[in-house]
């Protein structure tokens, strides 16, 4: 995936941050789900299943709990994962018994739930909340974007190459969760 413009929308409507700017990326192409491979971790406390890909600096991620099976309509997700035992060992084993040395396997999920980048900060690298699109028309108009993430270093290298008058600057959420915000470049 490739930047190929971008810019900064202002909004008194993004409820979901403090800041009333976000990031806009028209890309060459945004990765299929088949193409993006999900980390699992688990915390044994809350119960919780964190999701987490990234592919080309686009990144995929969610929560999932057994506890929310009814959740969505009992509705089951396909995800490809990479095989736990193999990344816990650190060695892809063709005698593994979950993946059989294929590194990583399909496998159906309920109770998916959605999560923030703030959240996922506590067990994988940094990413930023953003809006992307793979169609310039799209991108003219300003609308029907596609809600998604990025690394950090990937929107970093964005608003470098295209000269956004913005910085990205670390924040504490309002659950003291590390999370990343846009904000005006004061120079």
């Amino acid at each position: 995936m490739k930047a190929v413009q971008a810019k900064i929308i202002q909004s008194k409507y993004l409820s979901n941050t403090n800041s009333t700017s976000n990031l806009h990326i028209l890309v060459d192409e945004i990765p299929n789900f088949k193409q993006i491979i999900h980390t699992v971790a688990f915390d044994e406390r809350l119960q919780f299943y964190y999701f987490y890909a990234r592919h080309k600096g686009f990144v995929n991620y969610f929560i999932s709990s057994p506890k929310w099976g009814e959740s969505n309509g009992e509705q089951e997700f396909a995800v490809w994962i990479w095989c736990p035992t193999c990344v816990a060992k650190k060695v892809f084993d063709s005698a593994c018994a979950t993946c059989s040395g294929e590194k990583y396997y399909s496998t159906n999920i309920k109770g998916v739930g959605a999560s923030n980048p703030a959240t996922m900060h506590n067990y994988f690298p940094p990413c930023v909340n953003v809006t992307l699109t793979d169609s310039p028309i799209v991108f003219s108009r300003g609308y029907t974007f596609i809600a998604g993430a990025v690394t950090l270093e990937f929107a970093q290298n964005t608003i470098k190459e295209f000269r956004l008058p913005v910085i990205l600057i670390q924040k504490a959420s309002s659950r003291n969760e590390i999370e990343w915000e846009l904000s005006f470049n004061q120079k």
